[in-house]
C-alpha cells in the first residue's frame, strides 16, 4: 500500500469519471473510488455560476476591484516623490554602512546586554524567592542590621523592609 503502488493515477482518472476498463486498466475496483465524481461537481459549480444572483455578486466584486486598483495607481503616482526620497535615504544608509561596517553590529550589543542582565536579574529573583527560612535567619545573624526575628516581633519594622 502507500503512494508508491502505482494506483494513484488510475484513482484520479476514476474520480474524474474516465472509463478505465476501456483503457485496458482492470486492477482498480470501482468501489475504491468511494463515489466521488469530480466531473459532476465541476458541472454543478459551473451551473451555479450562471445564477443571476451570483452574476451580480461577481460583477459587483469586479467593479470594486477595478476601483481599488485605480485608487492604488493614483496613490502610487501621488507617493512617487516620497518613494524617491526613501530610495535616496536607503542609498545614503548603504554608503554609510560601507564606510562604517561596525554600525551593523552595534544594535546587537544592546540586545545582548539587555538579555544578559535580564537573565541575571531573573536568576537572582528565583534564588531569593526560593531561599529557605534557615538561610534567611543565618543572614540575619551575620548581618545584624537585617534581623528577621525582630521583624516577626515588630510588624512596623517588617513594613520598612
Amino acid at each position: 500500500a502507500g503512494i508508491a503502488t502505482g494506483r494513484s493515477g488510475t484513482r484520479v482518472l476514476g474520480y474524474l469519471g474516465a472509463d478505465l476498463h476501456d483503457a485496458g486498466v482492470d486492477f482498480l475496483a470501482p468501489e475504491s473510488t468511494r463515489g466521488i465524481d469530480l466531473k459532476r461537481i465541476a458541472i454543478e459549480n459551473l451551473r451555479a455560476s450562471d445564477d443571476p444572483n451570483w452574476l451580480a455578486v461577481y460583477q459587483a466584486s469586479a467593479w470594486l476591484l477595478a476601483i481599488l486598483i485605480a485608487a492604488l495607481f493614483c496613490l502610487s503616482l501621488r507617493l512617487k516623490r516620497k518613494v524617491k526620497i526613501v530610495v535616496a535615504l536607503a542609498s545614503e544608509a548603504a554608503r554609510t554602512l560601507r564606510e562604517m561596517p561596525s554600525l551593523i553590529v552595534f544594535p546587537f550589543v544592546g540586545i545582548f546586554s539587555i538579555g544578559f542582565f535580564g537573565g541575571c536579574l531573573a536568576y537572582m529573583l528565583v534564588c531569593v524567592m526560593t531561599l529557605r527560612v534557615r538561610a534567611i535567619e543565618r543572614f540575619g545573624e551575620k548581618y545584624p542590621f537585617f534581623d528577621v526575628s525582630d521583624m516577626e516581633a515588630d510588624p512596623e519594622k517588617a513594613q520598612r523592609y
